[in-house]
């Protein structure tokens, strides 16, 4: 039985929006843009030769047991150049964990309350590194 999962996901990461409300009460998300990003986390996860066929299974034992989310995010150099490191502004290192961990609850994780431990960065794409998200679940062992 697997107890890990590692894979990259090419592309560049976006972060889940904040709820908007309405002056009338009413409460959305504009996810046009994040909807791409997750499809693209869920093919990889889905699609992975190496994962064929165990994924569900993988879900089913981490929600029994816990879920530890390793996830770095390598994002693209900024074409502008303000004042700091580039990888100490937008996009917000939670919201582009939540993004990703949304995804997982489309493809088999039951609820998000299973992930016990995260740890994430975020880095500025480097020459000859693309923009996208390396990722590794490891089942909580017992």
């Amino acid at each position: 039985m697997r107890t890990s999962i590692s894979i990259f996901v090419p592309g560049i990461p976006i972060a889940q929006p904040r709820p908007t409300m309405t002056r009338y009460g009413h409460v959305f998300t504009k996810d046009a843009k994040v909807r791409p990003w997750k499809a693209a986390i869920r093919a990889r996860l889905l699609f992975a030769e190496e994962y064929r066929g165990e994924l569900v299974r993988f879900f089913e034992i981490a929600s029994s047991r816990g879920l530890k989310v390793e996830a770095i995010f390598v994002l693209p150099k900024p074409k502008t150049k303000k004042a700091g490191p580039p990888h100490l502004r937008r996009p917000d290192l939670d919201n582009l964990l939540k993004a990703a961990i949304d995804a997982f609850a489309e493809v088999g994780l039951p609820e998000d309350a299973v992930v016990v431990e995260i740890i994430a960065r975020k880095v500025t794409a480097s020459e000859g590194r693309e923009p996208g998200m390396s990722l590794r679940l490891e089942v909580e062992s017992e």
